[in-house]
């Protein structure tokens, strides 16, 4: 499995840097990594590095326009067996021209690696012939580089080799109804003298496989991939969401979960149903692509201590920690922290209701002022710009992020409410219920109407926040 992978001076990719992947030891989630990010960040130019650095070729081609010269590039992986011995594999730097000699067991480790690319359709007709998981994995390659619209035509033969041992059939199968359940059937069959795959799905009438949508084509490429790999190799998969129904993107991680106790698992993805906190906070990891400033790729990973700190605050009913929603935070380039949903829902109403540009708010908000701060640093692991709204009457945790961040004020802030709280808060009564008596004077009453003398207030301070996150 990959220990590292470390990239520099190619493409968007300038200083070098490098990715510490988790590794399969046996635990649930363990070798579950998710790279994430806005598109065209950089995301697929790692994963689609390391499947040429470690194909059985000799030779990576770097053109002229992914290279930062007079750098030289660096692509390098550092693969641990199970054994604990390392193989390190890499480019030779000392070329002048687009071809790279590798050095290092490359063609030693190309067996272990499978990849599933993000444009994967395939024809349905299939020779007899057939070849072994790792020659298509290596002939599609090479056609791929040769022709990035390459359109594969030999899946289905290799998947047909495959489905001649009946167990390997039924074992396919199981996997393809365990993400979707009304997936029946999926067999070889000759219809006119030609050799095709065959799918049945909810209609229960077979029909070509290239007349099924693409989620179903996208999810049969990947569960061949992992029904064909072996414990302790690396699946490396480009944006396994493609086209995927949300409940069966739901039911591929799940599988994708169980698969990592054993295997690695790299997923480059823009759906938050491929991450979820219980794995990334604990045995998983999970890697953020950006851009900075000056257009370079940055790659940003969140510490344990980061995710505690937010955990140390939630409870089992939190849906901070389950809905996508609050994940979304993980793909944002900027994000807006409120004390809680109160906050979300007036702001989030008021500017609809007046006909401006929503703001980035994180979920459903942080689950107190306290926390504010945690869900900062957080942000900050990520790479992400984050600003922070503390109540009035919390100025106490304002003054604290004021301090904490005040080094890293270019990517964090802290604004301090004009009022106690976002809405006013009424008197309540033996039953819990709100009466009719007003305590305190938020800036909106309870029915979402903003009481007019904050309104400019109000104006000044999300146009002191949108210019901090949204910078044109």
């Amino acid at each position: 499995m990959i220990r590292s992978i470390s990239i520099g001076h190619v493409k968007s990719f300038s200083a070098p840097q490098s990715l510490i992947l988790s590794q399969a030891n046996g635990h649930h989630g363990s070798g579950y990594n998710a790279i994430v990010g806005a598109n065209n960040s950089g995301k697929s130019t790692i994963v689609t590095l390391v499947r040429y650095l470690l194909s059985r070729d000799s030779t990576v081609t770097i053109g002229r326009e992914g290279r930062r010269e007079p750098e030289k590039p660096l692509i390098e992986v550092v693969w641990e067996h199970s054994n604990k011995t390392i193989s390190e594999v890499r480019i030779d730097p000392d070329v002048v021209g687009a071809i790279f000699r590798k050095s290092g067991n490359h063609n030693g480790l190309a067996n272990q690696l499978r990849f599933v690319p993000s444009r994967r359709p395939f024809a349905s007709e299939y020779n007899t012939g057939g070849i072994a998981p790792s020659d298509y994995e290596h002939s599609e390659l090479m056609n791929r580089m040769s022709n990035q619209s390459y359109f594969d035509s030999q899946l289905a033969t290799s998947i047909a080799h495959y489905f001649v041992d009946p167990q390997n059939k039924a074992k396919f199968i199981e996997k393809l109804r365990e993400v979707d359940p009304l997936s029946t059937e999926f067999s070889t069959d000759n219809l006119g003298g030609r050799n095709v795959m065959l799918y049945r799905g909810p209609s229960k009438r077979p029909h070509v496989l290239s007349d099924t949508g693409d989620g179903i084509t996208n999810l049969i490429r990947i569960i061949f991939a992992l029904v064909t790999s072996n414990p302790g190799d690396c699946l490396i998969i480009d944006e396994p969401e493609l086209s995927l129904h949300p409940q069966l993107q739901r039911n591929l991680y799940r599988m994708l979960m169980s698969y990592s106790h054993d295997r690695q698992i790299v997923v480059v993805t823009h759906s938050p149903h491929f991450v979820n906190w219980k794995e990334i906070s604990a045995n998983s990891r999970l890697f953020r692509v950006y851009l900075n400033e000056d257009g370079n790729s940055i790659i940003a990973s969140p510490s344990k201590e980061s995710f505690s700190a937010v955990k140390a605050h939630a409870n089992v009913t939190s849906r901070k920690f389950y809905d996508a929603v609050c994940k979304e935070l993980f793909f944002a380039d900027a994000a807006l922290l409120v004390e809680g949903s109160d906050d979300v829902h007036y702001l989030d109403n008021y500017l609809e209701a007046t006909g401006q540009q929503p703001l980035p708010f994180m979920g459903y908000g942080c689950g107190g002022a306290s926390v504010i701060r945690s869900w900062m640093r957080l942000c900050l692991d990520l790479g992400i710009r984050c600003a922070a709204i503390f109540d009035g009457d919390k100025k106490s945790d304002y003054e604290k992020a004021m301090e904490e961040f005040k080094s890293e004020a270019a990517m964090a802030r802290s604004f301090l409410l004009f009022k106690d709280d976002i809405r006013d808060k009424h008197k309540r009564d033996e039953a819990n219920s709100e009466t009719k008596e007003i305590l305190k004077i938020g800036v909106f009453n309870r029915k979402g109407q903003i009481h007019l003398e904050n309104v400019d207030l109000l104006a000044s301070l999300l146009r002191q926040i949108r210019e901090f996150l949204l910078p044109q």
